[in-house]
């Protein structure tokens, strides 16, 4: 009886991510089986869209979002001092998502296909996307703005993710192009709205 009790616990979670046909979304302390969620070309995406070039993707409080974004401060993940509450930094700040909405181990809100292309890029297949940089940035901004609109719904529903600083909930999620030394938005790439 032990082994038919810890075999379905065992497979019960993959038993309905195949039912529902989607991954299980991160729920404490319903979480998904697997520790990389992501296709080679998604997790790629991710890498480069909001962790190893200039762009990426970051939250900001209600407060933070009116005001203009443009030379306002990326707090990086990792915890450092400035987003500490004693360390904080003058003035507004927006968050980088990494490692606090999304990462290569880290999936909320059944966003598993957040960094799939849109559907008109990827009839043509990703060989046509890639070769045409011009094309392939257009699907990815779009996929981007998929993105920010679903991640803003699970921010204002779930309002878990809050401002060391200022108790304040992030709510807000833009896609930025950062300055050289990657410390401040150069450029608001694209928001939800």
């Amino acid at each position: 009886a032990r082994r038919w009790l810890a075999a379905a616990v065992a497979l019960l979670p993959s038993a309905l991510a195949v039912a529902r046909g989607r991954q299980l979304a991160e729920d404490w302390p319903c979480t998904p089986c697997s520790l990389f969620m992501w296709s080679g070309a998604q997790a790629e995406r991710i890498a480069r869209l909001t962790m190893t070039g200039r762009t990426r993707l970051v939250l900001a409080t209600r407060e933070a979002a009116q005001q203009d974004l443009v030379g306002t401060r990326v707090l990086h993940h990792g915890g450092s001092g400035a987003f500490g509450a004693k360390d904080a930094p003058a003035g507004h700040a927006v968050h980088d998502s990494i490692l606090r909405a999304t990462g290569f181990t880290l999936l909320h809100d059944n966003l598993v296909d957040a960094f799939d292309l849109p559907a008109d890029a990827a009839r043509g297949g990703a060989a046509p996307a890639a070769k045409d940089a011009a094309a392939r940035e257009a699907a990815e901004l779009e996929m981007m703005r998929r993105l920010l609109m679903r991640l803003e719904r699970w921010l204002a529903r779930e309002r878990r993710l809050l401002e060391a600083s200022s108790a304040r909930p992030l709510e807000r999620a833009y896609f930025v192009l950062l300055d050289g030394d990657k410390t401040r938005v150069a450029k608001v790439l694209a928001d939800a709205a």
